[in-house]
């Protein structure tokens, strides 16, 4: 489980450091830059539907139904403490991606991209645990 969230922060930061290589040319047009607003919010709301729905599936583990309780417990055993970790994770990168989706897209946009993001991760097999 600790190699697990390892790999969503390191996955996380190459894609941050992308975004952020991405962002740096001043010269786009409009277009090109409603494009990259694009591209980036769509990466963005993967690499939150990953976290969103491993956190889901520990928490579930550990039946609690709801990530933001979830991210409230104070268990004591690992998995009480990894599914807290995971949770916490989501519930941040959750809310960054409504700041920055909202940011340049509406609300429906928005919420339509992470329900299809989350559909998407459901739909993917399982990693062994």
């Amino acid at each position: 489980m600790v190699n697990r969230i390892h790999n969503l922060f390191t996955l996380s930061a190459a894609v941050l450091v992308v975004i952020a290589i991405i962002g740096c040319d001043a010269t786009l047009s409009p277009e090109e830059k409603q494009e990259k607003a694009r591209s980036a919010v769509g990466v963005d709301a993967s690499v939150t539907a990953g976290v969103l729905v491993s956190a889901a599936r520990s928490c579930q583990v550990i039946g609690v139904s709801d990530i933001d309780k979830c991210a409230q417990l104070k268990g004591t055993l690992i998995a009480d403490q990894s599914a807290q970790m995971i949770s916490n994770l989501a519930v941040d990168m959750r809310k960054d991606y409504w700041k920055k989706c909202q940011a340049d897209f509406d609300q429906e946009y928005c919420n339509q991209l992470i329900q299809r993001a989350v559909a998407i991760e459901l739909r993917k097999p399982r990693t062994s645990e």
